[in-house]
């Protein structure tokens, strides 16, 4: 090295390395979490934030603990419990459609059934009345 260079001090670089001053953006010295006195937010679940009605967290509780995989990615119980809840609600409207055909077809069968009564009454009243015989 000539005389008329300098070194420069690996601080300017913050390579992460060696510990910052505290100044600037990338302090890492404590101070985290929430600033301010206002009031604290209520928890918002990854279920309402997905708007979804299946628990998201459960089932991504559900998926690491089987031991599926080594690693399962923040995205993964989202889009399970979307799926989830899309198969849920097909399900209901299929059975919401079987039930209702079901329940035509049984007041359609307890017509067909009273219709069938009052018939056999009738025939009953008119084999008891005497008939005119044919030919007199």
């Amino acid at each position: 090295m000539t005389g008329d260079q300098t070194l420069t001090p690996l601080s300017t670089f913050n390579l992460g390395i060696l510990p910052d001053s505290g100044e600037g953006k990338g302090s890492r010295k404590g101070g985290g979490g929430r600033k301010g006195g206002g009031p604290k937010k209520k928890p918002v679940s990854r279920s309402v934030k997905a708007g979804l009605q299946f628990p998201v967290g459960r089932i991504g509780r559900y998926l690491k603990k089987g031991r599926y995989s080594q690693r399962v990615g923040t995205g993964a119980p989202v889009y399970l419990a979307a799926v989830l809840e899309y198969l849920a609600t097909v399900l209901e409207y299929l059975a919401a459609e079987v039930l209702e055909l079901a329940g035509n077809a049984a007041r359609d069968n307890k017509r067909t059934q009273s219709r069938r009564r009052g018939d056999r009454r009738r025939r009953e009243t008119q084999s008891r009345e005497e008939k005119p015989k044919a030919g007199t």
